[in-house]
């Protein structure tokens, strides 16, 4: 018998101070090496963890034993795609180790309709290739796609093409994916996804070509941050997305493009309580000479410190955003394009920033809105300062008379008590 030893946060047999027994460790007797049951590991068939031998052959037999992996050393991966097929239901891949790749290839490929863990490990390309991925999940049976796929506390870098990728080739539906506290830096994309039903939460990409590229529906992201990236921070593509989803307390910041909202997401895409601030920074929605649907942006309770470009066609709103920076940023509006900004949308004094009252007296045709029902107005505490452009509507608290008054200060009465 041996002492127990700690891997990660993760007690794994012996007697550690009080903590936990998850499994007892046994010698094996002839090599030295320790083996636990339900678990191997890669240096069990070969491997030697330099992170300079190539355990390519080492971890593919590991890995096909259908055992969960520890791995906890430096293993490099370099041989024909995928170095690591994932097929087995149960299956975990784990540890704090690190995965290296030179090779054109997918360093773990998870196929079929599994419940799979990926935990804890890093995976490392070296920024070369078409097709260099760290993990991708894809689904070869054409039912409802990879199943209960969970990727917690991983690490991609440098992963040429995108360090995940959760993709269903047949079309099917991929219920339940989760990614929750993972980062990516310098990938192509840092976290790519193709399908419906999937959940990221507190994750982080970090100077790569696109941060988080969403092309289907019913996705959520929760805290999540998307910085220096030299394209997009988060990317809405319509490719096979019509929306239905939500982007949560997020932050996307210093990218060439923070949020890139494209055409045709007809259900709609609601971008809640996010950040986008900083140079070269922009919000794209819709792009040019495009056709978003008529249900389509949707910005709520947002900062935004960058330009925003509602673009050929768009139908934006943007209701109770905040306008943090002095002097506040560009609005463009294209003529074919609808926006809708609420009176809720203020600068750090509390009023209607000045780049939406340009915008609106620049594309007067472009602010179209309706109300159905009934509406209250309620006495004004002070009547208003002149409007920059339009008109402000109150009810005088003085007289109780609903007043209009004009850019030039003008009170025109409309109807008393």
């Amino acid at each position: 018998m041996t002492q127990g030893v700690v891997l990660g946060r993760e007690v794994f047999g012996g007697d550690q101070g009080g903590r936990t027994i998850l499994f007892t460790q046994i010698d094996d007797g002839s090599s030295g090496l320790l083996t636990m049951p339900g678990i191997v590991t890669p240096e069990q068939f070969g491997a030697r963890g330099d992170g300079v031998t190539n355990d390519y052959a080492a971890m593919q037999l590991a890995v096909a034993t259908g055992k969960n992996v520890f791995c906890g050393q430096r293993y490099l991966l370099d041989g024909a795609s995928p170095a690591i097929a994932v097929t087995v239901d149960g299956q975990c891949i784990f540890g704090p180790g690190e995965l290296l790749t030179t090779s054109d290839i997918t360093v773990i490929k998870i196929t079929g309709n599994i419940r799979v863990n990926v935990q804890g490990l890093t995976i490392t390309g070296n920024s070369s290739g078409s097709a260099q991925f760290g993990i991708a999940s894809t689904d070869l049976s054409g039912g409802v796609g990879t199943h209960q796929l969970r990727l917690l506390d991983v690490t991609v870098r440098s992963l040429a093409t995108a360090g995940i990728l959760l993709y269903n080739a047949t079309g099917g539906l991929n219920h339940g994916p989760i990614v929750m506290g993972c980062r990516a830096f310098n990938c192509g994309i840092g976290f790519w996804t193709l399908t419906e039903y999937t959940q990221f939460s507190e994750c982080l990409a970090y100077a790569c070509a696109t941060g988080f590229e969403c092309e289907g529906g019913n996705q959520l992201y929760v805290n999540c941050v998307g910085v220096s990236c030299t394209a997009n921070g988060m990317k809405i593509d319509s490719a096979g997305n019509d929306g239905h989803g939500g982007i949560i307390n997020c932050s996307f910041n210093h990218n060439t493009c923070n949020l890139r909202f494209l055409d045709n997401i007809t259900l709609g895409m609601p971008i809640i309580g996010c950040n986008f601030y900083g140079t070269p920074g922009t919000i794209e929605i819709g792009a040019v000479g495009g056709t978003l649907g008529v249900l389509g942006a949707r910005l709520i309770n947002c900062a935004i410190a960058c330009p925003l470009n509602i673009n050929d066609h768009a139908d934006a709103v943007i209701e109770g955003c905040l306008w943090p920076v002095t002097p506040v940023v560009a609005i463009t509006i294209a003529a074919t394009a609808t926006a809708r900004f609420d009176p809720f949308n203020v600068d750090l004094t509390g009023q209607v920033p000045s780049n939406i009252a340009a915008a609106q007296a620049a594309h007067p045709t472009a602010f179209l809105s309706t109300l159905q029902g009934v509406v209250g107005i309620l006495p004004a505490v002070a009547a208003p300062a002149a409007p920059a452009v339009g008109y402000y509507l109150y009810v005088d608290v003085a007289d109780g008379v609903l007043k209009a008054k004009g850019t030039g200060g003008t009170v025109t009465p409309l109807a008393t008590p």
